[in-house]
């Protein structure tokens, strides 16, 4: 799967978490349900791609937000995550993408692997199975 269907997995899975439509999770309206559900897709895109804030605004809203917006919703969804147990049970039910790596070394949520020669991609079904 490459990151545009997992991208396109996870907003349909954050969308039924929160019982809205994709058109309400991007829409400007500040309903606590659409805000959060942002929050948690900045945050998924933040930890899973190569994104700059920049491009993540872009991404969450139609009209582009700028970098620090993007850093707000971030901490904001990390502050969730420690708070709200149902905010964090749903975030971490979502795909973990992993990037394809050209040298074999990566690191992925901060946590430096290595993988063998002959494996050039590796996907995750959720976070929560790759933290056991």
């Amino acid at each position: 799967m490459n990151l545009e269907q997992t991208q396109q997995e996870v907003i349909e899975l954050i969308c039924n978490y929160f019982s809205i439509t994709k058109d309400q999770m991007f829409c400007k309206r500040r309903k606590r349900e659409f805000v959060d559900a942002r929050f948690m897709y900045a945050l998924w895109l933040r930890e899973n791609t190569k994104k700059t804030y920049k491009d993540i605004g872009s991404e969450i809203s139609d009209i582009p937000k700028d970098h620090t917006s993007c850093i707000h919703a971030i901490q904001e969804a990390r502050n969730l995550l420690d708070k709200d147990s149902g905010f964090n049970k749903r975030y971490n039910s979502l795909p973990v993408y992993v990037y394809e790596v050209e040298d074999k070394r990566t690191r992925i949520n901060g946590i430096k692997i290595e993988i063998h020669p002959n494996i050039s991609a590796i996907q995750f079904k959720t976070q929560s199975q790759w933290l056991k």
